[in-house]
Order: C-alpha cells, then sequence, then structure tokens
C-alpha cells in the first residue's frame, strides 16, 4: 500500500503498514488504518503507531485515542502478529517518495494483493485493462454477471490508487468492506455526507418525532378544501402538514436549489382541476418552506432524517478526496448523490444493471443512461441461472431493446416451469402480496412476507378501519376520505384507473378488514418461513433457488418499459427453478411471452468517444416560489465553510 505523500512523517524509511483495523473512527465509523515504524531504545525494540482515518483525514497516537480503543488496538496488535505468516510490510509498497498521482498503478490480475484466486472473466479482464487510463467508465452489468466481484477486482487492480466505493445500501456497503482492498473506502452516500454536515445535527436524531398535529400547530398550517364530481372534501391541517412534509422528501430527493411544485406528493382528487391543483401546491410548498428553514437549524423543532443533510451536503457543492470513485447500483442513483459523484474531479466507475432501474418513481435516475462517460462496457456472463431462465430474461431484454444479451451458465441446471413449493413469490402489488398470502396460508405454509410489506399493509388496514369506525385517517391513500362509504364509492366509480390503492380499497370490503388484519397477523418472520412473499421492488437484490410470479402482473400488450424492467428483474431472482405459469401469455413449460418483432438489434456506439464532462441532466425543474435571499444566507453559513 502506498504511504500517503501528503503525510511526511510517513514517508521516512522504516515505516510501514501493518493492516485495518476493527477499530472504528467515531466520527465517521470507518474502520481506522493503522501505520507502525520500529524504534529502540535502551530499555529495548518498540514501534510507533499511527492510527490513520483516511476518511477524516485525521492522524492519532495511541495515546490520543479513548483508552477503550487503546485497549481494543493492542489486542488486535497481539492476535494479529500471532497469525500472520510473513512479514506484512513485504505485502504492501512503502515508498519514501510520492508517486505521480495521475497516473494509476495498475497491477496484474493475477497478482493482487489480496491474494485473491478469482480468475477474471474476458469481459472483467477488458474492464480491468482500461483502468491503466484515467477516463471515466461505464460497466452495465445484467442480471447475476458477477458486478460486486468485477468492482472488488478493479478496488485491487488499482492498487496504489486510493479511492472510494459508494452505494445507498448499508448492507452492501458492510459486505463490501469485507471483500475489497484496503486502498478503497466503502461508504455509504451518507456516511460521507454526514462526516461534512451532519455530524453538526447529530443531537437532533435523538429527539422525538413530532406529531402531525403538533407540526400543524407549530407551522400555522391551515386547511384546505375543495370540490370534485365526488362531493366536497376538505384536508386537515394535520393532514396539510404531512404533505408538505412530503414535498421536503420530494425536494430532498432532487438535484433543485429550490422547493416546486414538482415535489409536492400527486393526490389523485387534487386533479380535479388545474386551479385546485395550483391552490393545492402553493399552500403545501408554503408550509414546506417554513419546515426547511427549520431545518436548517441545528436547533430545530422538526424531527431531523438523514436525507435532510444528504441534501445540505449536495447544496454545498462538496469535494470527495481521493483518485478513483467506483459508484454501485447506478441504474438507482439518487439524484442528489449522481450530482455530487459527477461533479469530482477524480476517475468515475458507474456500474449497475440499465434494464433494473426500476424505482424512477421514488426519485431515482438510471445513471447509467445519463452520464457521459468515456467507455462503455459489458457483463452478460451471469453465474446465478443456466440457459432456461436466461432465455426467459432475454424476451424482456429484446422487448426493451437491449444491444446485449445474458448468457447463463451452462454448468447450472435451471428449469422453467410449474412449481408447487416455491421458494418466493414475487408479486407487483400489494394487492397481489395478500392474495398471495391468503392461499398459501389456506395450504399450511409457515409464510413471510419481506421487507416492510407486511407493516404497508397493517398500516393501510388499520385506516380502513379507521374509517370504517367513523373517524378520519391519517393514512397518506385513504386521509381524504370523510368516511369509509366515500373511499368505497370512489374505489368503485369506473372512471377511475383501477390501481393498487382502489383494489386493495374493494379487497379490505370483500374480506372485511378485520378478517384482513388477521392474516397479515399470521405472517411469520422470514427466517422462519418455509417461503416468502414479495413485491417485485422489494426482490431486487435478493435471489432464491425457486420463484413463482403472481398473476398480477400486467398483459404483455399493456406493459410498458416500467413494467417490462420490472418482470425482467422478477424473472432473474430464481436460481434454479422459475414459474411463470401465472403470468397472462404463458403457453406450456417453455413459453415465449413475445414474439421475434421485438427484437431491437441496436448497439451502442460510443464507445471510445472521449468528452468532457457535463452536468447531467435529469430534467430538474427550478420553481419560481423558493428560499428567500435570508435562507440562501443560512444555507451559504452553513456549508460554506
Amino acid at each position: 500500500m502506498e504511504i500517503d505523500s501528503e503525510m511526511p512523517r510517513y514517508q521516512l524509511d522504516g515505516w510501514y503498514y501493518q493492516g485495518e483495523c476493527p477499530v472504528k473512527c467515531p466520527a465517521c465509523s470507518n474502520s481506522y488504518k493503522i501505520f507502525r515504524c520500529p524504534y529502540t531504545t535502551p530499555k529495548g525494540e518498540y514501534k510507533y503507531w499511527a492510527v490513520v482515518c483516511d476518511c477524516c483525514e485525521t492522524t492519532s497516537t495511541l495515546d490520543s485515542i479513548s483508552e477503550a480503543s487503546k485497549k481494543a488496538l493492542t489486542k488486535w496488535d497481539k492476535t494479529k502478529n500471532q497469525n500472520k505468516s510473513l512479514n506484512e510490510s513485504e505485502q504492501f509498497d512503502t515508498p519514501t517518495t510520492a508517486k505521480n498521482p495521475s497516473k494509476p498503478h495498475v497491477v496484474s490480475a493475477t497478482k493482487r494483493k489480496s491474494g485473491s484466486e478469482l480468475t477474471p472473466t474476458d469481459e472483467q479482464r477488458q474492464i480491468i485493462t482500461a483502468m491503466d487510463g484515467t477516463g471515466d467508465i461505464a460497466v452495465n452489468a445484467l442480471a447475476g454477471t458477477g458486478k460486486t466481484t468485477t468492482l472488488r477486482l478493479i478496488s485491487e487492480a488499482v492498487a496504489p490508487k486510493r479511492g472510494h466505493y459508494v452505494a445507498f445500501n448499508k448492507a452492501i456497503v458492510d459486505d463490501a468492506k469485507s471483500k475489497f482492498s484496503s486502498n478503497i473506502n466503502c461508504v455509504t452516500a451518507h456516511g460521507l455526507a454526514y462526516r461534512s454536515v451532519g455530524y453538526r445535527f447529530k443531537n437532533r436524531f435523538d429527539s422525538p418525532r413530532v406529531s402531525w398535529k403538533d407540526l400543524a400547530n407549530y407551522f400555522h398550517m391551515e386547511g384546505f378544501g375543495f370540490k370534485s364530481p365526488s362531493g366536497s372534501h376538505y384536508f386537515e391541517p394535520f393532514q396539510m402538514a404531512k404533505y408538505a412534509s412530503g414535498a421536503i422528501w420530494g425536494f430532498c430527493k432532487s438535484t433543485a436549489t429550490e422547493i416546486g411544485f414538482e415535489h409536492v406528493p400527486v393526490i389523485p382528487l387534487v386533479q380535479v382541476s388545474e386551479e385546485v391543483r395550483n391552490n393545492f401546491c402553493t399552500q403545501v410548498i408554503s408550509g414546506a418552506e417554513s419546515m426547511w428553514k427549520d431545518l436548517l437549524e441545528v436547533d430545530g423543532y422538526m424531527k431531523f432524517e438523514h436525507d435532510h443533510y444528504l441534501k445540505m451536503w449536495q447544496l454545498g457543492k462538496p469535494v470527495i478526496p481521493g483518485d478513483i470513485i467506483l459508484f454501485d447500483e447506478a441504474q438507482d442513483a439518487d439524484p442528489v448523490m449522481l450530482d455530487v459523484v459527477n461533479s469530482q474531479q477524480a476517475q468515475l466507475i458507474y456500474c449497475g444493471d440499465t434494464y433494473q432501474s426500476i424505482y424512477e418513481w421514488r426519485g431515482a435516475k438510471d445513471a447509467l443512461s445519463l452520464v457521459h462517460v468515456d467507455e462503455r462496457y459489458w457483463l452478460t456472463q451471469s453465474f446465478r441461472f443456466g440457459p432456461e431462465i436466461a432465455e426467459i430474461g432475454n424476451q424482456f431484454l429484446r422487448r426493451l431493446g437491449a444491444p446485449k444479451e445474458i448468457r447463463g451458465l451452462e454448468s447450472i441446471q435451471s428449469k422453467v416451469g410449474k412449481l408447487v413449493r416455491p421458494d418466493a413469490v414475487l408479486c407487483r402489488t400489494n394487492f397481489g402480496a395478500i392474495i398471495s398470502l391468503r392461499e398459501l396460508q389456506s395450504q399450511g405454509r409457515n409464510t413471510a412476507l419481506m421487507g416492510n410489506v407486511k407493516e404497508s399493509l397493517l398500516e393501510f388496514t388499520r385506516g380502513c378501519i379507521e374509517l370504517k369506525n367513523g373517524r378520519r385517517t391519517g393514512h397518506p391513500e385513504l386521509g381524504l376520505f370523510q368516511n369509509w362509504d366515500e373511499a368505497l364509492d370512489w374505489a368503485r366509480d369506473e372512471s377511475e384507473a383501477a390501481n393498487n390503492t382502489t383494489m386493495l380499497i374493494r379487497l379490505v370490503e370483500s374480506i372485511g378488514a378485520e378478517a384482513m388484519h388477521r392474516t397479515l397477523g399470521l405472517a411469520v418472520d422470514e427466517k422462519s418461513a418455509d417461503v416468502v412473499i414479495t413485491t417485485a421492488h422489494k426482490a431486487k437484490g435478493r435471489e432464491w433457488d425457486g420463484v413463482s410470479l403472481a398473476g398480477d402482473f400486467k398483459h404483455p400488450d399493456d406493459m410498458d418499459s416500467d413494467e417490462l424492467r420490472l418482470l425482467y428483474v422478477s424473472v432473474t431472482r430464481a436460481k434454479k427453478h422459475l414459474d411463470i405459469t401465472q403470468l397472462p401469455e404463458h403457453q406450456g413449460d417453455k413459453p415465449r411471452l413475445f414474439n421475434n418483432s421485438w427484437i431491437n438489434a441496436s448497439r451502442d456506439d460510443t464507445n471510445g468517444v472521449k468528452k468532457r464532462r457535463p452536468p447531467i441532466d435529469i430534467n430538474t425543474k427550478t420553481s419560481s416560489v423558493g428560499p428567500s435571499p435570508q435562507r440562501r444566507g443560512i444555507i451559504q453559513r452553513l456549508l460554506g465553510d
């Protein structure tokens, strides 16, 4: 490992890198890196300690850290010296002079310092070779094609070049920490933002959550009334406070500098006319503006969330130190983090699967289709399933116009056909999840609802019970109704397009709210289940041996690109057995969902084209309603250090 040339002390002869220890920096929760240097006194042989946090860019001595950390480090040092089989200083480069930071030192894929025995595929080797340059790279990794392994190989190959592996999911980052070489800091986007901005608000994280009613009173929120063909409607002040909070969420998921109409949650009935919609949005934005001003204060009233300081960090135009940034899950990039990464001077490697981009409805953007890079590469060899399942995934890729297809691993005996006892059932909607849950429970299966599906359905059911008991509810999808009859009339109105909410309302009326509540209560924990039910969105990133798709997916003729990507994600969760017999247009054990006329043979033609890196256009609009000059001053003072 290359000792940082900006730390003159570590350029002296004798210093060497001992390793990354389990003791974490209290400021950023990243593991310390330990440098040592032998020295001799009349009393014996000793070694200097340098306790380095390369994220916070701080160096401590053993005596300057807490007593608990000091004991943990000395214990780690004793164990490490007992177990090592060779001098660890021989495993890392420890130059006494600084290297040219603009030219990375790429090592052979067969001589990696971690001792990895992985043999790269031809596609992976091509990507690793490209790291010898300094251009930005995009890697489109189809389902199960070893995306994380490829990024790991890159991290090993570019040493001693240093940088960051960035992802939004903490579990993914924690897993990466155990796999990536020590020259790469594995961190979440929020972890980077916390060290720069978020730590200033740490006292606010412990404050209790304030009720919507109290928020409405504190910010002097007013109610909002309007009429539609269904009748007269009125949002209570506490409901308007909830929508204002939702507008802040939308703002924090965008690159906008001001809160605008596009950040206000879409309420179906409010779309009755342009006048009603504009009046509603204007009133919501007014409340959101007051709330955001409060959030900028270190001692504010509102409950402070992690996305708040992430947005503040982005507004401050931060600089991420390092030579390289590995940006994972790029197809579901948060616009805020994408804007930050695109502004850096480091070499950028975007990795993900464009055809698994399924979270645009909550603000995510497919960075792979937006970013301006110097070279683009593909990973097509799947290690998850065999050719049978790969062909089903390819049918969706063809209709989506993908220029590449997945290659199933010949050694895996996968099957497509009826599956009696699946390990997982994937549904398009929460409505489908309830139907599948009732069916599997009737078969005596120990059934789990994965993720927060159970919690969200229980919340919806409790909202229905409140309406049935003659009370208004604060549930965002049910709060606009005065009573259950009004909700039921809306759900029965054939002029309204059938969606998840209307279907759930009809289901509650059919089986009863209390019965649905009991059904949900019988769902077991995933660890105790022999079958898991989840929505396709929640299944992303997971895999099971046997997967069945529920019957609530759309007919192929009604699928837009969003639905096609969702089906592609769903069918590629299976490793050995895939059951799609409940899907529309199924024909036999080896179904062809689409005919060949959908195949698009277009190919990407941007390889090798060198471009400057312009700002990314994510179609973010700027509203005329925004923070006052005074508020801009607050932001500048907060982020301008």
